[in-house]
């Protein structure tokens, strides 16, 4: 099945809400959140300090 014929079968949203459903989760899990407020950046970037991750 080409990626073409994938989507006429399956609408991607529709699919995430499928691998939710399945997995008992909600579907906000599969998502990624885009930053826009400096607040937002500022506790980023606190978390990822917290939580070990290393900035390159």
């Amino acid at each position: 099945m080409t990626q073409e014929e994938f989507y006429v079968v399956f609408e991607p949203q529709d699919l995430m809400k499928l691998f939710a459903s399945t997995l008992g989760v909600l579907i906000e899990l599969f998502t990624v959140p885009i930053l826009s407020e400096p607040r937002e950046y500022e506790a980023a970037e606190y978390w990822m300090y917290e939580l070990g991750v290393e900035l390159d």
